[in-house]
This record gives C-alpha cells, sequence and structure tokens, in this order.
C-alpha cells in the first residue's frame, strides 16, 4: 500500500507518477479501470490528484462539489488543459504539441489504498 510519505507531489517538484485503481463506483464506465495520476499537492487528510477527463462518473465529481461529508473519498475538482506529453523508447520524455483536459480532484489518504508507484 502507498504511504503519504512515498508520495512526491509536484508542488514540491518534480511528481512520482501513480497508478490509480478507480473503483467502480466513482468509474465513469461503472466497471474499475487503472489509470496514471499524478499527485498535485499534499494537505491534511488528503491530496490533489489529476486524472485523466472522462473517468470518474460525472455524478461522483458533482457530488465531491456539493458534499460537506468529510467522510466522502471525492472533494472538490476542477478541470485543467494541460501539454501531453509521451515517454519514449529511452526513457526520455517527448512533448506531444497536443494538449488534453486532466481533473484535479481533493482527495482523502483513503484514496492512497488504491494508488502505488508506477513501475516501469
Amino acid at each position: 500500500m502507498l504511504t503519504r510519505d512515498r508520495i512526491k507531489p509536484a508542488s514540491l517538484g518534480e511528481p512520482n507518477l501513480l497508478i490509480f485503481s478507480v473503483p467502480s463506483t466513482i468509474a465513469l464506465a461503472g466497471e474499475g479501470i487503472e489509470v496514471y495520476a499524478l499527485p498535485i499537492q499534499m494537505r491534511r487528510g488528503g491530496f490533489l490528484l489529476a486524472v485523466p477527463d472522462n473517468v470518474l462518473s460525472p455524478q461522483s465529481l458533482q457530488s465531491g462539489q456539493e458534499d460537506e461529508n468529510e467522510l466522502a473519498m471525492i472533494g472538490p475538482n476542477s478541470v485543467f488543459q494541460v501539454p501531453m506529453f509521451e515517454e519514449a523508447d529511452d526513457l526520455s520524455v517527448i512533448e506531444l504539441g497536443i494538449v488534453g483536459d486532466v481533473v484535479v480532484v481533493d482527495m482523502t489518504d483513503e484514496v492512497l489504498s488504491l494508488c502505488r508507484e508506477y513501475d516501469p
């Protein structure tokens, strides 16, 4: 299981790439899926996590915007356009010259049990 001390958020430099196992209860397709995710910033009891757009269901995102329940897994969230990159065979990073949408979601530490570090 991933622990808080293993997370390197973007707010402190180059972040570590995570694999987020999205549970079916919050996934757009209604079934679990694994996606790449980037930790953006840590906070007490949770963190901001960037995931590809169209992965989380609109209902779960809307609930995060409205729900004052501190036990909710998903909190406030916003969509951002970011430049897209690709990893080359030699593990260098290549900018693709296009942008894509990501959702930055305030997640509780409960989500750490659904994440692991990417291991190429």
